[in-house]
Order: structure tokens, then C-alpha cells, then sequence
């Protein structure tokens, strides 16, 4: 028994402490990785002016890790030169973008390359042959057929059915002509070492034969003409972007889904996507070696009616959220609603009181503008989650409001996040600015992404909607808004 409890004893321990990282076997290169960015561009989508990735989080099986950080050597893996990442909108594949060159500019990571669109499927336009098929009853001895019937018995079938073996002399004439190639007609020969490359040929073997050797029509062990021009190939090997800290790659560093490279120099500098520019575009990309079903994530509506009134729902929590918010930071003694005393009696403080009432101004009308709204279906029958962002005020007085809810059984939409941010609390709460819906983890339930922008710089994080609640799961360290390059 007591070599037993000695056995026992260390188990808690080792539950404990699972060892170092060090000893794991081969976790590097079979580590199953997924990577999660931010597409940036302005333009056209799919055919940007200006682009570029920004990479967010990398989930390494157990936990979120900075995706500017995680393996930096000295650019992260996130935006690795060849990195591969396919852009959706609610889950649904928008295109891929192949990283050509990492940079950093502000002591941020980004990479930079190129937007492949999607290809779209298209629809069969076949159209029914204008000749009807022709059906064959008596069975043809020369057509070929899918019989187990060897050579020589085709042979006497057909010449018991002809009552004579056909010959040559008893044949038509077309038929004895068949056998007798054209001297006049071109061929075309097929190059090999048995093949001299005949002169009275020399056309058709310049058509069929110029590919692969470049010397023409010359035999092998022939010299080809000297004077004659040939075409010559370019090598399969593609020149590589050779970044710092990347001309000797690590063989046990992990990869994400790779690409392949082939941009110019002068093309990625040209659709660098340097600063904030006002008309900024989002997409959320994803970066996974193992692939993955494709999953929408777009709740549809069983009847459209239900849309428009799940919008206005959150528009009134939108503006009671904007009203709390306004009215949590009015100062007590307002000197809107400040009356002088007067001497008198009874008479004279209700004259003051309804005076008082007269001089509360009616708070204007807020509307809201900028308004935009979505509808996610986050996992499979898991019902709606709307989301909702919109701006109200100008100025200084200006307002972003972000609400998150869901609907519960009898269609009463039920915040599970709320958010006011205005300019002189920027640093408290910042501006919410939804990208989109995304699987980050790997586990066919999506996560809502955010950006947070302050007054100077900008996070992203990320929201699991789970148990009545939307949680912040993770978020980056601050990427400051200037422009200066490191």
C-alpha cells in the first residue's frame, strides 16, 4: 500500500507542471496554427489602389497569441513573405492575399503583397445538339468496342460474316488507296532520338517541334544552325523577397497556408497602404495550413419585415444609451435649470417652482447617422446576434454608439454589450468599429472583431458571444495612428 501512495503521490505534481516547452516533440512543425488579420485598402475592392495586412491574433491550439509578436525573427509569422491569407465577409471566402514583403512602420508589423479576387463558378451553358442521336442496331465488326475478345477471334468473325478473308486485291480501290500515305500531304513528326528531323518536313516540325530544345528543327547529336533565332525559356525558379532575418529559413518554424510570390518590387511599393486615410476599407482575413470548410455566418431572415424591426429595437437602445451617457455627465447644479430666489411667501415659491419648469429647456432631438447594421448567425441553430453602430451630435458633442444583443424567445432584444464613446474620452472609451464575424479559433463557432480607436493610436480585439454575454477575449497592444517610418 505504501508503494502504491508513492507512486501516486507525484501524479498532482506533474498535473501541475506539464513539463518545458523544450521537451514537447516536434511541436514546432506540427503545430496546427491559425492566423487572423485585417485586410486595409482604399479603392476598388479586389483591385486596390493601396493595401495591406495587419496581423491580429495567432491561435497556437491552447490560447490567443499577438500576432505582431508571436515568433518574431524579426518579422512575425503572421506576415511572413509567402503567407497566404483568404479574405471573407460573414465567413464567406471574398478572395486571398498573398504577403510578398513584411515592413514596419511605427512599431507596427504589416505586410504587404497582393489581392487575388474570387473567381466566380460559371454556370454551364450547354445547349442540346441540334442532331438527334442515332441509335445502331447492326454491330459494325471494324468499330471499337469494350469486348474481352482477343484479335484473332474479331478476325474470324469477320471474315466468317464476309464468307472471305478480305484481301488486298479484292479490296475497293478507296480502301487499297487508305493504305498508301499522300507523298503530297504534310506530316508532322514527333521529335525523339529516333527522329532526324527530315528537311522535307522542315514546316510542320517547326511548328511541333520548337518547344523544349530551342534549336528548331535540328536532330539530336545535330548542330543547329548558327544563324538561326531561337526562343529560350526562363528557368522555373521564381527570384524570392529577401527580407531581414529571413535568408536561412528555421526548418522546425511553423508555417501558416503559404502562397507564391510574384510581384515586382515596383508594384509592391506602389500599393503600400501607408497612415489612416478617411475612406479606409476592413475585411477580416484568415491564415490556416489545414484549411477548413466554408461556414457563412449570415443569419437570414425568415421574414425581411422581422430585420426592420429588429433595427429600430436597437436604434431606441442606441438613443438610451446615448441619453444615459449624457445625463451621467451633466453636472448636478446645471445652470440651465438655475432659478434666482425671490422674498415672499407660499405664493411666491410656487411662482418659483413653475418658473423653474418653464426654464428646463426640451432636450433636442438626437438622430442618428452613420448607421450600420448586421445580423449574425455565430454558430450552427444558434439563433440571431445583431449588432449595431451609429454616431449621433457633431462637433464636440459627437457620440459613437456600439450595441450588441440578442433576441430572446419572444423577439425583445436584450443588450449584451453597450458602448458610448465621445472626443474627450477617448482614452476611457474608445470608438468601436466593427470589421466582421470570424471563426479565430478554429472551432466553427465565429468571434465579432473590433477595432478600438483612441485619440493617438488603435487596438483590435476580439468578442466570443457566449452564455448571454459578449466577452473581450483578446486584444492587441496599441498601434500608434501617425505615419513616421521607424
Amino acid at each position: 500500500m505504501a508503494a502504491l501512495l508513492s507512486v501516486a503521490a507525484p501524479l498532482p505534481m506533474f498535473a501541475q507542471y506539464p513539463g518545458s516547452p523544450a521537451k514537447k516533440p516536434a511541436q514546432s512543425s506540427e503545430q496546427k496554427l491559425r492566423s487572423t488579420a485585417v485586410l486595409e485598402w482604399v479603392g476598388e475592392p479586389g483591385k486596390p489602389s493601396a493595401s495591406r495586412i495587419v496581423p491580429i491574433a495567432v491561435w497556437d491550439g491552447e490560447r490567443y497569441q499577438d500576432g505582431g509578436l508571436y515568433l518574431a525573427k524579426p518579422e512575425p509569422l503572421a506576415v511572413e513573405d509567402g503567407t497566404e491569407y483568404e479574405l471573407q465577409h460573414a465567413g464567406v471566402p471574398q478572395g486571398t492575399f498573398v504577403i510578398f514583403r513584411p515592413g514596419q512602420v511605427n512599431r507596427t508589423w504589416f505586410g504587404y503583397g497582393m489581392w487575388h479576387p474570387a473567381t466566380a463558378k460559371k454556370a454551364s451553358k450547354s445547349k442540346p445538339s441540334k442532331t438527334p442521336p442515332r441509335v445502331v442496331t447492326e454491330v459494325d465488326p471494324d468499330r471499337p468496342s469494350f469486348s474481352n475478345k482477343s484479335k484473332s477471334d474479331r478476325s474470324s468473325e469477320k471474315g466468317d460474316s464476309a464468307g472471305t478473308v478480305p484481301d488486298s486485291k479484292t479490296a475497293p480501290a478507296s480502301e487499297a488507296k487508305a493504305d498508301t500515305p499522300d507523298p503530297d500531304r504534310p506530316t508532322l513528326h514527333k521529335r525523339g532520338a529516333g527522329n532526324s528531323g527530315n528537311s522535307d518536313s522542315a514546316s510542320p516540325d517547326v511548328a511541333s517541334g520548337s518547344k523544349g530544345d530551342g534549336g528548331g528543327n535540328a536532330a539530336a547529336g545535330e548542330d543547329p544552325d548558327p544563324d538561326r533565332p531561337t526562343l529560350h525559356k526562363r528557368s522555373g525558379t521564381k527570384t524570392a523577397v529577401v527580407t531581414a532575418g529571413t535568408s536561412e529559413r528555421d526548418p522546425d518554424r511553423p508555417d501558416l497556408h503559404r502562397g507564391r510570390p510574384e510581384a515586382g518590387d515596383a508594384a509592391l511599393f506602389a500599393s503600400k497602404l501607408i497612415g489612416m486615410p478617411a475612406d479606409l476599407q476592413q475585411m477580416a482575413a484568415i491564415s490556416d495550413a489545414t484549411g477548413g470548410d466554408e461556414h457563412p455566418f449570415v443569419y437570414h431572415w425568415a421574414d425581411p419585415n422581422d430585420a426592420l424591426k429588429m433595427k429600430a429595437a436597437l436604434e431606441d437602445l442606441a438613443l438610451k444609451a446615448i441619453a444615459s451617457a449624457t445625463n451621467g455627465s451633466r453636472s448636478v447644479t446645471d445652470p440651465a435649470i438655475t432659478v434666482p430666489r425671490k422674498s415672499g411667501g407660499a405664493k411666491t415659491a410656487t411662482s418659483r417652482t413653475t418658473s423653474a419648469k418653464r426654464a428646463v429647456p426640451k432636450p433636442p432631438s438626437v438622430v442618428l447617422t452613420d448607421e450600420v447594421f448586421n445580423a449574425f448567425e455565430l454558430s450552427y441553430s444558434g439563433g440571431s446576434t445583431l449588432v449595431l453602430t451609429a454616431r449621433a451630435g457633431q462637433g464636440s458633442a459627437q457620440k459613437d454608439v456600439t450595441i450588441i444583443a440578442q433576441p430572446d424567445f419572444y423577439g425583445v432584444p436584450h443588450v449584451l454589450l453597450q458602448s458610448v464613446a465621445d472626443d474627450a474620452h477617448l482614452d476611457v472609451t474608445p470608438r468601436m468599429r466593427l470589421v466582421d464575424a470570424a471563426d479565430t479559433d478554429g472551432d466553427n463557432r465565429a468571434e465579432l472583431i473590433f477595432e478600438l480607436r483612441g485619440e493617438t493610436d488603435r487596438q483590435f480585439a476580439i468578442y466570443k458571444v457566449a452564455s448571454g454575454r459578449a466577452e473581450q477575449v483578446f486584444a492587441t497592444g496599441p498601434m500608434p495612428l501617425g505615419t513616421t517610418r521607424d
